[in-house]
């Protein structure tokens, strides 16, 4: 999934003077725009991987079973579910997309007491594989958990047209939430996004986005915290990232997240998660310190400020006042202990799992802990409404 630098390439990153010759300030900034796209270059795009289905002359979504290409419907039929293929965006940039639902609801717009199916999922896949590749796992977490899924393929992916780049890929996630929000017609806070390695960029990217674009959850699984960490751990912030999932996720509203990875992941590091899960409960910490401040307007002299509140209130040493960001790999040899978090963030670190196999070789606790996960939606969506 990700290559490597070169060892010329780690040194002019770290001095910070990549293409930086004869002190020209253009020819700088040109190159340094060009050393961003090599971040970005390193960790995707689609490789020549074999396109995991094909649409036919009826706009027909079949897959490859047992070798052989299948209609997507007949397979899903002894499940009572069905599938549908959509175009979305234009001739230029044509974005291949599925939803998969129940037979017994042929368009469901909102959660409802005991109906799980009113749950929408919004699957970003990672690196290097298409809805197509990915069509059977969507099938089981319809399965087991009764919800409903659309996944897109991003530009350059599968039949998607267009070009592979960072900004197509928050453009196209962009695209698939309006398709589901304005022809679907679902409530956006029965939305809940899920983004799995690489694809958890695009879900962060709408996250920072909340004000234009409200969900109702975030799964990140195995997610990155930004490109260039994933090859220089110590790295905070620098001006050639990409995919800057910790930059995205300041300013995550109060909806359930839910982070899991694998301990022995040797293609991002669980590190990454840890960061992640502790951006996401400070950004939390402030809308709740936010909120009290609103309820006890008459009394807000005795209200604590909200920074110093942050600093105290995290219930484990998951907390990234306590832990700077360069120590992180210190938490990890205790990973059983910072599985509890605050009252809506969740996680689960998985002891032997590496990057592409926790549903596969973990999946019955994989599908308990994503139902209890969305016990928790369901429990939120309670307890906030009215405030969207």
């Amino acid at each position: 999934m990700l290559d490597t630098f070169s060892s010329i390439e780690v040194h002019n990153l770290k001095e910070g003077k990549f293409g930086a010759q004869g002190g020209k300030p253009k020819k700088a900034l040109c190159c340094l725009a060009g050393f961003r796209n090599l971040v970005v270059n390193r960790i995707s795009f689609p490789k020549r991987l074999p396109r995991g289905y094909k649409i036919d002359v009826n706009g027909e979504f079949l897959v490859y079973f047992n070798g052989r290409l299948t209609d997507a419907n007949d397979y899903l039929r002894p499940y009572n579910l069905r599938c549908t293929h959509k175009w979305v965006g234009n001739e230029k940039s044509q974005i291949s997309v599925i939803h998969i639902h129940s037979t017994y609801d042929n368009l469901i717009t909102g959660p409802s007491k005991g109906n799980k199916g009113n749950i929408y999922i919004l699957f970003s896949h990672g690196n290097n594989t298409d809805v197509g590749h990915m069509f059977f796992m969507y099938t089981r977490m319809c399965c087991f958990l009764g919800v409903n899924l659309v996944s897109y393929d991003y530009n350059g992916y599968g039949h998607s047209s267009g070009k592979p780049t960072e900004m197509n890929w928050y453009e196209n996630e962009i695209s698939v939430y309006k398709y589901m929000r304005d022809s679907l017609r679902i409530d956006p806070k029965h939305i809940i996004l899920y983004g799995k390695s690489l694809g958890s960029a695009p879900a962060c990217f709408l996250i920072s986005k909340s004000e234009l674009y409200p969900v109702g959850g975030l799964i990140l699984h195995s997610p990155l915290a930004s490109g260039l960490r994933v090859f220089f751990k110590s790295i905070i912030k620098h001006r050639f990232d990409a995919f800057d999932n910790a930059e995205f996720l300041k300013n995550c509203p109060l909806i359930p997240v839910f982070l899991l990875h694998g301990i022995a992941d040797d293609q991002i590091p669980i590190e990454q998660a840890v960061e992640l899960t502790c951006i996401v409960k400070e950004s939390h910490e402030v809308v709740m310190s936010k909120r009290l401040n609103q309820n006890n307007k008459f009394h807000l002299e005795n209200v604590p400020n909200p920074k110093v509140d942050a600093e105290h209130s995290h219930l484990n040493q998951e907390s990234i006042e306590v832990i700077p960001r360069g120590r992180f790999s210190q938490v990890i040899q205790d990973a059983r202990k910072i599985n509890q978090t605050n009252q809506y963030v969740k996680t689960w670190w998985i002891e032997g799992a590496g990057h592409n196999d926790i549903e596969r070789i973990f999946s019955a606790d994989y599908y308990d802990h994503l139902s209890k996960f969305l016990d928790l939606y369901r429990k939120w969506l309670v307890e906030n409404k009215g405030l969207h």
